[in-house]
């Protein structure tokens, strides 16, 4: 639990270096002191007193004989089980289904066992709807189910920081407001919040990744996946070792190398960023349900040999048969944030709140950067690319230390 308005505090400059690196709690430390998030190794518990203790669990890794091999057919007659009996406590309800045109979208709205309670939605990255991949496979992909499907435009979603800080605090940068503007969007446009199928982390398991070279504590860092949404790139590569990484590199030494290990705790790890697939829908009335999160059927499909999971062989086979893989392709081209930040730009960086957190020629670079992109003066590159990664990183710092000094000034 967060510090109460009024009460001490101070930042846990492991928890917000490790944030400022990957871009959410990592580790199971946050920037503030104190409080703490479960590793995927970590379960709460009652002593004999009635008190609450962190006690470990057996790792997922060390229990093989509870991931059963199955074959391919098997996973998908599972992932279909899965499916119906969802299905069978919603009366008939529609489904919203968040269609994307990839895989793991693709997968669900073939497996499932009525196509026509199905609702496909989607929205692109690209502002060009005649040339973005994600809507271009969408719409192909409905066409070729026969699904009820539309998409909506976005860009106005920097207008939804305060329910993301609301939802997330500081346990993430500002991640998810595609998705607060979606759901508004289509609850607006005459979409009823009710059951939602999510393809959550379907692709982790299912895909093959050549290991990440793990020889010390700080490479560990390279499990956060942060796809460079995250404040690092100011930061030294010679500040020391977390302790924790030290402590959890040790601890686990003989698996780090292996390909499976590396999935499993990447994806555990990296769920308190990725909970805003569901966490965002829920709080507008939605109830997410996402299959591939449950533990049978994400070790099953981990479990398949190496040579299957590379590219997805397994499923692009599968689809293949059903005539669902030769979907149009489009571009991929991330111009949404640049717009976004045309239309409503983010809030300036507050060089007072940021100097002890962040090095100030750092902000000023990030600020003039986000400046000149909010004048029309960039392109989306890797220089927006990069400033708006940290942006979205610095914010939430910003808010929780604008609102203490609110508080201390109001007290």
């Amino acid at each position: 639990m967060c510090p109460a308005p009024g009460e001490s505090w101070s930042w846990d400059r492991e928890g917000l270096e490790l944030y400022l690196r990957t871009g959410y709690a990592f580790w199971g430390v946050t920037p503030i002191k104190g409080v703490r998030i479960l590793m995927p190794d970590e379960v709460l518990r009652r002593d004999s007193l009635g008190k609450l203790i962190v006690a470990h669990e057996p790792e997922l890794w060390k229990q093989p004989e509870e991931s059963t091999c199955l074959s391919e057919s098997a996973i998908f007659d599972l992932l279909r089980a899965r499916l119906e009996d969802w299905r069978a406590g919603l009366n008939g309800r529609e489904v919203c289904l968040p269609l994307s045109g990839g895989l793991d979208s693709r997968i669900l709205a073939a497996l499932y066992p009525d196509a026509g309670e199905l609702r496909a939605r989607s929205y692109d990255v690209t502002e060009d709807p005649a040339t973005g991949k994600e809507r271009l496979g969408a719409a192909w992909v409905a066409e070729r189910l026969g699904l009820d499907w539309r998409a909506v435009p976005l860009g106005g979603f920097h207008h939804y920081l305060p329910d993301l800080w609301k939802l997330f605090g500081l346990s993430s940068h500002f991640h998810g407001m595609y998705h607060v503007e979606f759901y508004r969007t289509l609850l607006a446009g005459g979409d009823r919040a009710g059951p939602l199928l999510s393809g959550l982390i379907g692709d982790a398991p299912a895909t093959y990744r050549t290991p990440d070279v793990i020889e010390g504590p700080r490479d560990l860092l390279k499990l956060s996946l942060s796809h460079r949404m995250d404040a690092s790139a100011a930061l030294t590569s010679e500040a020391g070792v977390s302790r924790r990484l030290e402590q959890y590199f040790e601890a686990y030494r003989a698996y780090w190398s292996d390909e499976r290990f590396q999935t499993l705790w990447r994806i555990r790890l990296k769920m308190v960023l990725l909970n805003y697939l569901w966490a965002v829908p829920a709080s507008l009335g939605y109830e997410p349900y996402c299959p591939f999160t449950e533990r049978e059927l994400f070790l099953a499909m981990l479990a398949l040999p190496e040579d299957r999971r590379l590219e997805r062989r397994w499923q692009l086979e599968w689809l293949e048969r059903r005539g669902l893989i030769d979907a149009p392709r489009g571009s991929a081209r991330n111009t949404l944030n640049l717009r976004a930040q045309q239309i409503l730009p983010l809030p300036r960086l507050d060089f007072e709140a940021l100097r002890n957190l962040y090095p100030i020629e750092a902000l000023r670079k990030t600020a003039s950067v986000m400046d000149a992109a909010a004048a029309y003066r960039f392109e989306p590159g890797e220089a927006f690319h990069q400033s708006y990664g940290t942006a979205l990183t610095l914010l939430p710092l910003q808010t929780w230390v604008q609102s203490r000094m609110a508080d201390f000034t109001t007290h």
